[in-house]
């Protein structure tokens, strides 16, 4: 089977250029605070030879140190099909360090452009692992992807930039129903199983893949194939049940849906949990679902709501079924490709592509109060930027800092 991509309903990385020309579009004031006590800073800027665009949301070490991943670049520090970094702290100063270049197109056979929405991974070893959206190891037509392993030198390294050692795990390909294009972060279970998605499926739909350990290496397995032009762009969560789940943006040719799925004797078992209807509850929920404490779902949709930006969402369990809450709608053009973060006070922070006060995306928080929530624009992007339109999420430091980067830049948040 030949797997064409499709184009229907996707947000191109190339369309910020276009995007400062959106007009204005105001905030409603009754429902929106202004940001207070925050401070928005860019602590790292990515040039044309270090690899464009930021889509990873970027994953911290215990030191202090980023992890993230450039779908390209340009030849100089690395490759044109991406990389994997490391950004160090270094006195007031911060140093990148391209830990891997991929080099599928040009003769390697590592893979090529590494979106991974959501993220890249620690696994129980502590090892990095992640996936390729293209290339492998036969190269050519027949590559479709790959899930890899990134693991630091035994030694200290003598100096600032120190590559590390790169395993293939898994090459998608067409001579096997296993998938094709993974976009998505994985994730591990207690036992150091792997999961995650692809784009296309065995069936030429979306799919669920689980990675097992097997005599020294990695089985892939697919779990589950989706129909009606699925194509999930997020990864997956899971339960203490060992359940999983995610969602699809165009699931079931319509406005997407948010499913579970749970290991039964005969195989894996879908469950839709919520399907959007493109009306106030949103459209296309691109971004992948979160849980807190209680066991609650948050996610977001990327259009649709009162708003057309977008909309955030909560889905809490109940008599066996699931209740849909609707949190608020943004206003704009585009919201959330990348999945929310949670704090401990169960306060919400995501960014928006296409939102904010110039349509240029922004950063935002949601929090709760009073049983409703309040929403706060901790920093929208303008024309003229470097940064601005981010594909990535949040992610929160120890102290509460927020972190992310959003198309040439890291950027943090203080408080």
């Amino acid at each position: 089977m030949i797997f064409q991509r499709s184009t229907v309903c996707r947000v191109s990385i190339s369309v910020w250029a276009a995007a400062g020309w959106v007009l204005l579009f105001l905030l409603p004031l009754a429902m929106v605070r202004p940001a207070q006590a925050q401070t928005y800073s860019e602590f790292y800027h990515f040039t044309s030879q270090d690899g464009a665009p930021l889509t990873s949301t970027l994953l911290m070490d215990r030191g202090g140190k980023f992890y993230g991943t450039t779908e390209s670049g340009q030849f100089g520090t690395c490759g044109w099909v991406g990389m994997v970094y490391q950004l160090k702290p270094v006195g007031s100063s911060w140093v990148l360090n391209p830990l891997h270049c991929f080099s599928a197109p040009v003769g390697g056979d590592d893979g090529a452009e590494p979106l991974d929405y959501g993220g890249l991974a620690f696994g129980p070893d502590g090892n990095i692992y992640g996936t390729t959206d293209e290339g492998g190891i036969s190269g050519g037509t027949d590559s479709f992807g790959t899930v890899f392993k990134l693991t630091p030198p035994p030694s200290a390294c003598p100096t600032a930039l120190c590559p590390w050692d790169s395993s293939i795990l898994y090459e998608f390909t067409t001579n096997n129903p296993d998938g094709a294009f993974p976009e998505g972060n994985v994730v591990f279970d207690a036992a150091g199983n792997m999961y995650g998605t692809t784009e296309f499926g065995g069936r030429g739909d979306g799919a669920v893949f689980e990675m097992t350990r097997a005599n020294g290496g990695w089985t892939e397995n697919l779990i589950y194939s989706f129909t009606n032009g699925a194509e999930p762009q997020s990864g997956v969560v899971l339960d203490a049940a060992g359940n999983l789940y995610g969602t699809l943006p165009y699931g079931g040719l319509s406005y997407g849906y948010v499913y579970e799925l749970s290991r039964t004797q005969s195989g894996w078992v879908e469950n839709i949990l919520y399907r959007f209807t493109g009306g106030d509850d949103g459209e296309y929920p691109e971004a992948g679902v979160v849980f807190d404490s209680a066991g609650n779902l948050y996610g977001a949709t990327y259009r649709g709501g009162s708003g057309g930006g977008g909309t955030i969402f909560e889905l809490s369990p109940s008599g066996g079924g699931w209740n849909f809450n609707l949190l608020f709608s943004l206003p704009g053009n585009g919201g959330p490709q990348s999945s929310l973060a949670l704090d401990s006070a169960g306060n919400l922070y995501g960014t928006t592509y296409n939102d904010g006060r110039h349509q240029l995306g922004n950063i935002f928080e949601l929090s709760p109060s009073g049983g409703g929530w309040n929403y706060t624009d901790l920093h929208s992007y303008a024309f003229g930027d470097d940064a601005g339109n981010p594909i990535a999420g949040v992610t929160i430091g120890p102290d509460g800092t927020l972190y992310g980067t959003a198309r040439m830049a890291a950027w943090k948040i203080t408080h």
